[in-house]
Formats: C-alpha cells, structure tokens, sequence
C-alpha cells in the first residue's frame, strides 16, 4: 500500500486507518529537519520558533517558518521536544529528557533560560491536606547581558541637562510589584492560590 508516495506496511485484517497514520508519523531525515534539530542540541535553553528560524537560516538556506513549525510539530509529535508555556508569550521549545529544572525569563530579551534544580523546602508551602502532582516556576528578571547593557547606558538627560533619575514610572513598578506577588515560590495550580 502506498500512503502519500510513502510505502506503507499493510497486512488483511489491518485498519487502514492504521496504515495511513503509520505513513504520517514516518519523518525524513533532511538537510532542513538535522540543523533544526542541531539548533536545539547547541542552544541549551528553551527557544521560539522565530529564534528556531533565525539560528537555523545561518545554516541552511531559503528555510522558512512553515517548515520549522512543521518540524517542531514533528518532533513533539516523536517525543523529541516539549512546549514550554510563557503566560503571554508564544510557546518556547526544548529538548525532553532534561533532569527537573526551572526557567527564567528575562523582561528586556524575552529570552527563556533554564535553571538548574528545584528551590529547595518547596512542600514547606503546601498545605499538609492538598496532594501535589506537579510544579512549575518561573522567574522573571533581567538575564546577565541585558542588566549590564542597561547598566552601561548613561541616564538620560532632563530639560535643564541634569541627569534624570532611573526610577521607573508609577505604572511600571505597579506592574512589577503585581508580577512580584505572582512569583512567590509556591507551585503553579489551576484555580485559586493556595494559602496555607
């Protein structure tokens, strides 16, 4: 039986349902599907399919975001990769198989980096009735090369010419203080925080 131009195993009494998803799950191994999958080998870190695309294009030509989508969708499909969730955010990918790890966001590249390890006396913070199947944390900030560009750059000057200072306006620090009181290191659970 042929599926797609693919040949497919099929035997009398086999579903042919079966015999069509098995030619669906068949990937080639091209050129485009290596250097996507090498990009995620080389960038320890969870990474957008637009950063798939741009670190990919160095290595092969004329490749488009359709096919990283594709291939992406092809190696979750295999159990390759997971999706990891960035609320508001577009979904990052990394590789599976990684010992429990955490994430940190940076605000200014929207970068996702992984962080070694779990925070330590987690279960301290759950109530000694509820049952937790699962954690996630993630923290924002800023990464190492955003703080000290940041740092580096001189405040701005007023209308006088006297150096501004760096505080941020009222509403961004009232974001900030809103985002500081959803990192408090307690799991993510779907419904209402739990308070112990």
């Amino acid at each position: 039986m042929i599926v797609e131009g693919n040949p497919v195993l099929y035997y009398p009494g086999m579903p042919r349902s079966s015999a069509a998803k098995s030619a669906k799950t068949f990937r080639r191994n091209t050129q485009q599907r290596r250097e996507i999958r090498e990009v995620f080998e080389q960038n320890d870190r969870p990474l957008a399919a637009d950063e798939v695309l741009q670190l990919a294009q160095a290595r092969v030509a004329g490749l488009g975001m359709a096919t990283v989508y594709r291939t992406i969708k092809g190696l979750i499909d295999e159990g390759w990769l997971i999706a990891v969730e960035v609320p508001g955010q577009p979904p990052r990918y990394e590789v599976r198989g990684k010992a429990h790890h955490h994430h940190f966001h940076c605000l200014k590249c929207q970068r996702l980096f992984e962080l070694e390890g779990c925070l330590e006396h987690l279960e301290k913070l759950i109530p000694s009735t509820f049952r937790v199947v699962d954690h996630v944390v993630l923290i924002y900030g800023y990464c190492a090369e955003c703080d000290r560009a940041h740092k580096a750059q001189p405040a701005p000057r007023d209308r006088s010419g006297a150096r501004a200072s760096r505080r941020q306006p009222e509403g961004r620090r009232r974001t900030d203080r809103r985002r500081a009181d959803l990192l408090e290191l307690s799991p993510t659970v779907r419904g209402p925080r739990l308070s112990g």
